[in-house]
């Protein structure tokens, strides 16, 4: 037995089930620091890598320096606190499904350079964020380029 090797909470366990379900574990690199850290590599340098982060109570998963959405455990709406730790493992894998199959977008909002504000939405089900007073500039961007 290798004590050296980290020891998982369930929700990175149950996580990196359902990663697997979808993608190979070649597609994707793991580490852990004081956390689970997922890196799935960028498709496109401007978009940046996926990095999804396991904190025990919460998976997040970031897209590049564009966007990141939080899928937390307590927000689940399951009986048991193991149901609602395979939801979030699962509502995350599911958003980082459709990341990679270019159905989520995300739009980040710029004032003289600055970030204001950066939003993700499925255009078949709704509209993307009205943009914010100020802002100069607006990037999209699906998973492999930018769109506009």
């Amino acid at each position: 037995m290798d004590d050296s090797a980290p020891k998982l909470d369930h929700l990175s366990q149950r996580f990196l089930c359902e990663l697997e379900r979808i993608m190979s574990r070649e597609s994707f690199r793991t580490e852990f620091t004081d956390r689970l850290i997922v890196t799935i590599p960028a498709r496109d340098p401007e978009v940046g890598d996926i990095t999804v982060w396991l904190d025990g109570d919460e998976v997040t998963v970031g897209i590049g320096q564009l966007h990141h959405s939080h899928f937390e455990v307590c927000a689940q709406p399951e009986a048991t606190l193991d149901a609602r730790e395979q939801e979030a493992a699962r509502s995350a894998t599911s958003f980082i499904s459709d990341i990679l199959d270019e159905r989520v977008h995300f739009q980040v909002q710029f004032e003289n350079g600055r970030c204001r504000g950066s939003s993700s939405w499925y255009p078949e089900h709704s509209e993307r964020l009205r943009t914010l007073s100020g802002v100069d500039e607006v990037r999209e961007y699906v998973w492999s380029h930018r769109v506009g």
